[in-house]
């Protein structure tokens, strides 16, 4: 196998800096190059090729990615609540919406008592001129407040350190 000669492209006269990145495709991992062998086998004087670029955009991987926002309801189950947050939340950290999206996106899927408790907050809010709800976490706490009970995190302290048996 011929040997490249070596010039100022795979090492920027010896200031240790890397090759620039090329992608490769994630067809055949063989077909990549030693990158996936074990260290023993890449010191054995073979020319790799330049690595991999793991930088991409996130919105190019990610963007694309459909789903569906989960509708509220407003039900008095806190659990429902909880659950939605927790749905909502994993989509917004694969999207890079705004904040001000996240909040319009969020409240777009209210339904029930659950939008009209939304409209009558902003209403409320408006009329007391305080600043509009802006951020997905302002949204989050106001929304806490109503739809999770005081006594809900101490209920399920308590059920979590319950110690009597339980007999069926």
């Amino acid at each position: 196998m011929p040997r490249r000669s070596h010039d100022n492209d795979d090492q920027d006269e010896g200031h240790g800096r890397p090759p620039p990145c090329q992608q490769h495709s994630n067809n055949n991992r063989d077909a990549q190059g030693p990158q996936y062998l074990p260290q023993q086998h890449q010191d054995l004087g073979e020319e790799r090729p330049p690595p991999r670029c793991n930088d991409r955009n996130e919105e190019e991987i990610f963007g694309k990615l459909k789903f569906t926002m989960p509708k509220f309801h407003g039900e008095e189950d806190p659990e429902a609540y909880l659950s939605w947050v927790l749905k909502v939340d994993k989509i917004f950290r694969i999207h890079n919406f705004s904040e001000a999206k996240k909040v319009a996106m969020a409240s777009l899927e209210f339904e029930g008592y659950t939008n009209v408790w939304w409209e009558e907050v902003n209403k409320k809010r408006d009329k007391e001129d305080l600043e509009p709800i802006a951020t997905w976490e302002e949204m989050q706490e106001v929304m806490h407040k109503r739809f999770v009970p005081n006594h809900h995190k101490r209920d399920l302290f308590n059920k979590l350190t319950d110690t009597s048996p339980t007999y069926r």
